[in-house]
């Protein structure tokens, strides 16, 4: 009896998850808050930079190919951009612990959409600095 009590306890304490913070929760949703505050000005750019290339793919078709695919990087960025807001909204409004789990993944993802956002743009300049 007092063997199954033990294993009572054991399997108990075992099955509790640790316990987040509102602070940690707070935290989390300031690094992710910070990351879209400054990815989206980068993002609202990015139709205008592809109307620029588009122009100057049609007036040097060979340099089509090579345009499409930056157009095709960004908008996959801008496009991530606002998945990412979406969710945001959504995990806003989950409990503590679930909150704080997806504010470490959008966190993650926050960094990569940053870098696709940055990467995409900067080979968008390289190519309209091309004669």
């Amino acid at each position: 009896m007092k063997y199954i009590f033990i294993l009572t306890i054991l399997v108990f304490s075992c099955n509790q998850s640790p316990k987040v913070s509102e602070a940690q929760a707070a935290d989390l949703q300031k690094a992710v808050f910070k990351i879209h505050d400054e990815v989206m000005p980068k993002t609202m750019k990015i139709e205008d930079v592809q109307a620029e290339i588009r122009t100057k793919v049609e007036k040097n078709t060979q340099l089509k190919t090579e345009g499409l695919a930056i157009n095709s990087a960004m908008q996959a960025a801008s496009d991530s951009m606002y998945a990412f807001m979406a969710a945001m909204t959504k995990a806003e409004e989950l409990p503590l612990e679930q909150k704080v789990a997806q504010m470490q993944v959008l966190k993650t993802k926050g960094e990569t959409i940053k870098t696709a956002t940055e990467n995409s743009l900067q080979k968008a300049d390289e190519f309209l600095k091309k004669k």
